[in-house]
């Protein structure tokens, strides 16, 4: 395994994890194409679009809450706004997987 410093962008350690992939993926071709190499190749290639996708649900799971708390304080008076509040967090969540779902994530051709 090859060890590089870090470049002053700060992608030094995704090049290094790029590499050793690489190298992982080489290992296995040795002996021609083969199902583990295809396997480790295309699971290389969803891991950006799964952190994307988590990154997105994180993000609407903290929107939700916000505007959880803020509808509840709100309409807390009122008999349905707890229900209320409940409701519009749901739906930004539904909304956050959706988005995430379409962004390829889990998408298998």
């Amino acid at each position: 395994m090859r060890c590089r410093q870090p470049n002053l962008e700060g992608t030094g350690e995704i090049e290094v994890r790029q590499e050793e992939s690489r190298d992982l993926v080489i290992a296995f071709n040795v002996f021609g194409p083969n199902p583990i190499s295809e396997l480790l190749q295309d699971a290389i290639a969803l891991l950006p679009q799964i952190i994307v996708a988590i990154v997105i649900i994180v993000v609407a799971a903290a929107i939700a809450k916000v505007v959880k708390d803020l509808v509840s304080s709100v309409l807390g008076g009122l008999s349905c706004g707890n229900a209320l509040a409940n409701i519009a967090s749901i739906f930004i969540l539904f909304l956050g997987v959706v988005a995430a779902l379409d962004r390829q994530a889990l998408h298998i051709s």
